[in-house]
Protein backbone atom coordinates (compact mmCIF):
# COMPACT_ATOMS: atom_id res chain seq x y z
CA UNK A 1 0.00 0.00 0.00
CA UNK A 2 1.19 3.35 -0.96
CA UNK A 3 2.30 5.80 1.83
CA UNK A 4 -0.74 8.24 0.10
CA UNK A 5 -3.34 5.73 0.20
CA UNK A 6 -2.08 4.09 3.97
CA UNK A 7 -2.90 8.24 5.26
CA UNK A 8 -6.48 8.41 3.02
CA UNK A 9 -7.21 4.83 4.30
CA UNK A 10 -6.48 6.01 8.66
CA UNK A 11 -8.48 9.05 7.70
CA UNK A 12 -11.33 7.55 6.62
CA UNK A 13 -11.09 5.38 9.89
CA UNK A 14 -10.62 8.22 12.12
CA UNK A 15 -13.41 9.67 10.38
CA UNK A 16 -15.92 6.93 10.47
CA UNK A 17 -15.01 6.37 14.13
CA UNK A 18 -15.83 9.70 15.37
CA UNK A 19 -19.64 9.06 13.16
CA UNK A 20 -19.94 6.09 15.08
CA UNK A 21 -18.67 8.21 18.63
CA UNK A 22 -21.34 11.17 17.74
CA UNK A 23 -24.57 8.27 17.34
CA UNK A 24 -24.00 6.74 20.57
CA UNK A 25 -24.40 9.81 22.07
CA UNK A 26 -28.32 9.33 21.73
CA UNK A 27 -31.15 12.17 20.36
CA UNK A 28 -30.46 15.61 20.73
CA UNK A 29 -32.67 18.21 22.67
CA UNK A 30 -34.23 19.40 19.30
CA UNK A 31 -35.03 15.95 17.79
CA UNK A 32 -37.02 15.43 21.12
CA UNK A 33 -39.03 18.24 20.94
CA UNK A 34 -39.86 17.97 17.59
CA UNK A 35 -40.85 14.39 17.82
CA UNK A 36 -43.01 15.17 21.44
CA UNK A 37 -44.67 17.96 18.90
CA UNK A 38 -45.51 15.64 16.53
CA UNK A 39 -46.60 13.08 18.75
CA UNK A 40 -49.07 15.91 20.46
CA UNK A 41 -50.83 16.98 17.21
CA UNK A 42 -51.71 13.32 16.40
CA UNK A 43 -53.23 13.11 19.07
CA UNK A 44 -54.97 16.10 19.68
CA UNK A 45 -56.41 15.62 16.20
CA UNK A 46 -57.48 12.36 17.04
CA UNK A 47 -59.19 13.63 20.66
CA UNK A 48 -61.15 16.21 18.21
CA UNK A 49 -62.29 13.60 15.55
CA UNK A 50 -63.82 11.52 18.26
CA UNK A 51 -65.44 14.37 19.87
CA UNK A 52 -66.96 15.43 16.53
CA UNK A 53 -67.92 11.49 16.41
CA UNK A 54 -69.87 11.97 19.36
CA UNK A 55 -71.03 14.95 18.63
CA UNK A 56 -72.21 13.67 15.42
CA UNK A 57 -74.37 10.95 16.72
CA UNK A 58 -75.78 12.16 19.88
CA UNK A 59 -77.18 14.74 17.31
CA UNK A 60 -78.42 11.90 15.30
CA UNK A 61 -80.03 9.91 17.66
CA UNK A 62 -81.96 13.68 19.13
CA UNK A 63 -83.03 14.03 15.09
CA UNK A 64 -84.60 10.55 15.31
CA UNK A 65 -86.43 10.90 18.38
CA UNK A 66 -88.00 13.56 16.47
CA UNK A 67 -89.38 12.28 13.60
CA UNK A 68 -90.29 9.24 15.92
CA UNK A 69 -92.56 11.89 18.12
CA UNK A 70 -93.88 14.00 14.98
CA UNK A 71 -94.55 10.62 13.17
CA UNK A 72 -96.52 9.40 16.77
CA UNK A 73 -98.38 12.66 17.18
CA UNK A 74 -99.86 12.22 13.45
CA UNK A 75 -100.84 8.84 14.34
CA UNK A 76 -102.31 9.39 17.72
CA UNK A 77 -104.36 12.38 15.72
CA UNK A 78 -105.30 9.84 13.22
CA UNK A 79 -106.55 7.60 15.71
CA UNK A 80 -109.28 10.13 17.08
CA UNK A 81 -110.42 10.39 14.27
CA UNK A 82 -110.90 6.80 13.59
CA UNK A 83 -112.14 6.86 17.32
CA UNK A 84 -115.02 9.11 16.43
CA UNK A 85 -116.40 6.84 13.59
CA UNK A 86 -116.51 4.19 15.96
CA UNK A 87 -117.84 5.60 19.20
CA UNK A 88 -121.20 6.48 17.14
CA UNK A 89 -122.95 6.62 13.78
CA UNK A 90 -124.23 10.16 14.59
CA UNK A 91 -120.94 11.62 15.61
CA UNK A 92 -118.67 13.53 13.61
CA UNK A 93 -115.22 12.39 12.18
CA UNK A 94 -113.90 15.69 13.04
CA UNK A 95 -114.86 16.06 16.71
CA UNK A 96 -112.16 16.92 18.98
CA UNK A 97 -110.13 18.03 16.10
CA UNK A 98 -110.90 21.81 15.78
CA UNK A 99 -109.44 23.89 13.51
CA UNK A 100 -107.12 26.52 15.34
CA UNK A 101 -104.12 28.68 14.74
CA UNK A 102 -102.94 27.69 18.51
CA UNK A 103 -101.39 24.90 19.04
CA UNK A 104 -102.91 21.28 20.70
CA UNK A 105 -100.89 18.47 22.56
CA UNK A 106 -102.11 15.00 23.11
CA UNK A 107 -103.21 13.88 26.83
CA UNK A 108 -104.28 10.29 27.34
CA UNK A 109 -107.71 9.74 28.72
CA UNK A 110 -109.02 7.61 31.91
CA UNK A 111 -110.05 4.96 29.33
CA UNK A 112 -107.04 4.80 26.76
CA UNK A 113 -108.03 6.93 24.34
CA UNK A 114 -106.73 10.38 23.20
CA UNK A 115 -107.78 14.10 22.89
CA UNK A 116 -106.05 17.32 21.74
CA UNK A 117 -106.44 20.06 24.45
CA UNK A 118 -104.33 23.14 24.28
CA UNK A 119 -100.64 23.09 24.23
CA UNK A 120 -98.87 23.89 27.91
CA UNK A 121 -94.56 23.54 28.84
CA UNK A 122 -96.00 20.75 30.93
CA UNK A 123 -97.00 18.36 27.66
CA UNK A 124 -93.62 18.73 26.90
CA UNK A 125 -91.66 15.50 26.05
CA UNK A 126 -88.20 14.14 28.07
CA UNK A 127 -86.82 11.57 26.27
CA UNK A 128 -83.07 10.34 27.37
CA UNK A 129 -82.26 13.51 29.56
CA UNK A 130 -83.50 15.79 26.37
CA UNK A 131 -86.93 17.65 26.02
CA UNK A 132 -88.54 17.87 23.04
CA UNK A 133 -92.06 20.12 22.39
CA UNK A 134 -94.47 18.80 20.36
CA UNK A 135 -97.17 21.47 19.43
CA UNK A 136 -100.32 19.93 17.18
CA UNK A 137 -101.72 22.13 14.74
CA UNK A 138 -105.41 21.42 12.86
CA UNK A 139 -105.63 23.48 9.82
CA UNK A 140 -107.78 24.05 6.47
CA UNK A 141 -105.80 23.21 3.49
CA UNK A 142 -105.65 25.76 1.04
CA UNK A 143 -103.75 26.56 -1.89
CA UNK A 144 -101.57 24.10 -4.06
CA UNK A 145 -102.81 21.15 -2.05
CA UNK A 146 -106.30 22.08 -2.22
CA UNK A 147 -106.39 22.98 -6.17
CA UNK A 148 -104.41 19.17 -6.54
CA UNK A 149 -106.69 17.16 -4.21
CA UNK A 150 -109.86 18.77 -6.05
CA UNK A 151 -108.37 17.35 -9.50
CA UNK A 152 -108.95 14.15 -8.04
CA UNK A 153 -111.92 14.97 -5.99
CA UNK A 154 -114.25 17.92 -7.35
CA UNK A 155 -115.82 18.19 -3.81
CA UNK A 156 -112.21 18.55 -1.81
CA UNK A 157 -111.87 21.91 -3.67
CA UNK A 158 -112.36 24.97 -1.18
CA UNK A 159 -114.01 22.67 1.75
CA UNK A 160 -113.31 24.76 4.60
CA UNK A 161 -112.49 21.43 6.38
CA UNK A 162 -115.23 19.97 6.28
CA UNK A 163 -114.11 16.79 4.52
CA UNK A 164 -110.27 17.38 4.80
CA UNK A 165 -107.79 18.32 7.36
CA UNK A 166 -104.20 19.45 7.52
CA UNK A 167 -102.64 17.78 10.54
CA UNK A 168 -99.32 19.54 11.08
CA UNK A 169 -97.17 18.03 13.88
CA UNK A 170 -93.87 20.67 14.71
CA UNK A 171 -90.85 19.68 17.10
CA UNK A 172 -88.24 21.41 18.52
CA UNK A 173 -85.72 20.55 21.22
CA UNK A 174 -82.41 22.64 22.16
CA UNK A 175 -79.12 21.47 20.82
CA UNK A 176 -75.64 22.29 21.99
CA UNK A 177 -76.84 26.17 21.93
CA UNK A 178 -79.37 26.09 19.21
CA UNK A 179 -83.13 25.25 18.53
CA UNK A 180 -83.41 22.21 16.06
CA UNK A 181 -86.80 21.05 14.95
CA UNK A 182 -88.93 19.06 12.40
CA UNK A 183 -92.41 19.14 11.36
CA UNK A 184 -94.81 16.28 9.71
CA UNK A 185 -97.40 16.75 7.52
CA UNK A 186 -100.63 14.89 6.84
CA UNK A 187 -103.99 15.08 6.25
CA UNK A 188 -107.49 13.50 7.10
CA UNK A 189 -110.08 13.14 5.78
CA UNK A 190 -113.90 11.95 5.92
CA UNK A 191 -113.45 8.67 4.01
CA UNK A 192 -115.49 5.93 5.65
CA UNK A 193 -118.83 6.08 3.74
CA UNK A 194 -122.42 6.99 5.18
CA UNK A 195 -124.50 4.62 4.88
Amino acid sequence: MTNRAHKLYNHMKQFNNKTIEQNKRGFGLLEVVVAAGILIMVISGVAVLGKMSVKSSVISLDRVQAYNLAEEGAELVRQIRDTNWLASPNRSWSAGLDISAAPYSLRKNADNSWSLLSYSANDDITLDNKTYKREIFIENPTGDVDSKLSLYNPSLANSNGEILRKIRVAISWEEYGQTSSTEDVTYLTDWKPSF
